[in-house]
């Protein structure tokens, strides 16, 4: 039997399918995903209601890190097991770990799932309101997000317009 190959999935919390689309979205890769890989999958923060969702995830053979496990440190996860991919639930996720992760396993694929193009967002908002908070918000997102998306191997996003706004604004970048 073939050794299945390891993916670390950090995230926000379990994903919510019953309730966001974006939830449901990364369920169904996790299902998808879940039948050639084993998966582990780590919250940062855990909602008083999400046990049904964790079970939800187990019934799937999926992996789930004991409460806290994200916030104790990335490097204990990554030194007990070797994973080949890391997969990040939005940019904001990955902050301050995508360098932790090349230095513990410099092989490990990165992707990051923008689940939404946060900056996108707040340039149209900002569009509309010509407001310097507005301004401020989409400036210092998209600074950030972008950096994080560089850095990773991979982007996921939902739509052909995300993808074409960060490939756009990572051009800019250079």
């Amino acid at each position: 039997m073939k050794k299945k190959k390891k993916i670390l999935v950090l995230a926000p919390n379990f994903p919510m399918f019953d309730r966001n689309s974006g939830d449901l979205r990364l369920y169904k890769i996790l299902e998808i995903l879940s039948k050639e890989f084993e998966i582990t999958y780590c919250v940062r923060d855990r909602y008083a209601d999400s046990d049904k969702y964790r079970d939800k995830l187990e019934k799937l053979n999926i992996i789930i890190e004991k409460d806290g496990a994200y916030r104790a440190g990335i490097k204990k996860l990554l030194r007990r097991k070797k994973y080949d991919m890391v997969f990040f639930e939005f940019y904001y996720s990955a902050i301050n770990l995508i360098e932790k992760i090349r230095i513990l396993n410099s092989r490990c694929i990165i992707v990051v799932d923008s689940v939404d193009v946060h900056f996108y967002r707040f340039r149209l908002k900002y569009e509309l309101s010509k407001e310097h908070n507005d301004f401020k918000s989409y400036s210092e997102t998209k600074k950030q997000e972008i950096e994080i998306y560089s850095k990773a191997d991979a982007v996921i996003t939902v739509t052909k317009e995300d993808a074409n706004e960060i490939i756009k604004e990572n051009k800019n970048k250079s």
